[in-house]
């Protein structure tokens, strides 16, 4: 009996956490890998959904932002430039060619990606900036993405 109770409390758990959280944001590990992860687990996407994701917004805010506010946003997330051309390279264009939000989100429907789930990727990724302490650098990413 006293088993049972363990392993049901134990299913039961990441339900009741994922539902105590704002918006459905549960901040996983730090840094890049676990924006990542979260985002994966977010949006139920594939890997390579995710990661061109937030590579395409990535290389977006790099195309937009000035040089030193990318890298203000760079140093609350380390990684960021590796991580837009990684995004770009599984879309099969240019981060540079990541522009506007129209673009973004044409080549992110090569992977089945919808504009809806565009955004919500978005706000994923300012929420987890925000969690992490990094507001000023979720609201440069917020700023370009409107």
């Amino acid at each position: 009996m006293n088993r049972r109770a363990l392993l049901l409390a134990a299913a039961a758990a990441p339900i009741v956490a994922g539902c105590a959280a704002p918006l459905g944001f549960n901040p996983p590990a730090s840094g890049l890998n676990g924006m990542l992860s979260g985002l994966q687990r977010h949006m139920g996407t594939s890997l390579d959904q995710t990661t061109a994701g937030a590579g395409a917004l990535t290389a977006l805010a790099q195309n937009k932002l000035s040089p030193a506010d990318f890298a203000r946003l760079n140093t609350s997330l380390p990684g960021l430039p590796d991580l837009a051309t990684k995004g770009a390279g599984l879309l099969g264009v240019s981060p540079s060619s990541l522009n506007s939000l129209a673009a973004v989100n044409s080549a992110m429907s090569k992977l089945n990606v919808s504009p809806a789930q565009m955004n919500a990727m978005a706000s994923y990724m300012g929420n987890f900036l925000n969690g992490s302490n990094a507001s000023s650098a979720a609201s440069m990413l917020g700023g370009i993405l409107r």
